[in-house]
């Protein structure tokens, strides 16, 4: 959220541009998205590729898995199903200022992540978490973007059910 302290230092440039074309020129980041979905349409795995490049071992592992490419083409699929307006607008709402107060929530928050996360940074997790009155934080060493779910859904169902 923009309204998150310290949170923008945690932005990539990529992530800087991206949240900047959301919150300025929304029309232009539905024309971009509206390109990605019919891109997905002609072709669901053409992501991969993209994917791959930024994400570490352990999720490129997890994504040549049996069944996880198509559980993704058909999120994504059903993510532009109706067009590019509910992601663009999807962008747009987390590039604006939230107005939630964070330390306000009084209800416990289980936060796993893997430390090999290449999509959303360590840093990232930990300057939410810090502004979170009763989060418990569990760092999955080796573990990715993908992986961290894909090996370890038992144990963060369990965390969150015991919450």
């Amino acid at each position: 959220s923009f309204d998150l302290p310290g949170a923008r230092e945690t932005w990539s440039s990529e992530d800087r541009r991206l949240y900047r074309l959301a919150d300025r020129a929304p029309w232009l980041m539905r024309l971009v998205l509206a390109r990605v979905g019919r891109d997905l349409r002609r072709d669901p795995n053409a992501m991969f590729s993209t994917v791959e490049r930024i994400v570490g071992p352990a999720d490129r592992d997890v994504l040549a898995g049996p069944g996880y490419r198509e559980v993704l083409n058909r999120n994504m699929g059903e993510a532009f199903r109706q067009g590019a307006r509910g992601p663009a607008y999807d962008l747009t709402l987390e590039a604006r200022p939230w107005g939630v107060p964070f330390d306000s929530i009084e209800v416990p928050i289980e936060i796993w992540h893997g430390e090999d996360d290449r999509v959303v940074s360590v840093e990232q997790v930990r300057t939410l978490a810090r502004a979170l009155p009763l989060v418990t934080e569990h760092h999955v060493p080796g573990e990715g973007h993908f992986s961290v779910f894909a090996r370890h859904a038992g144990e963060i169902l369990q965390s969150v059910m015991a919450s």
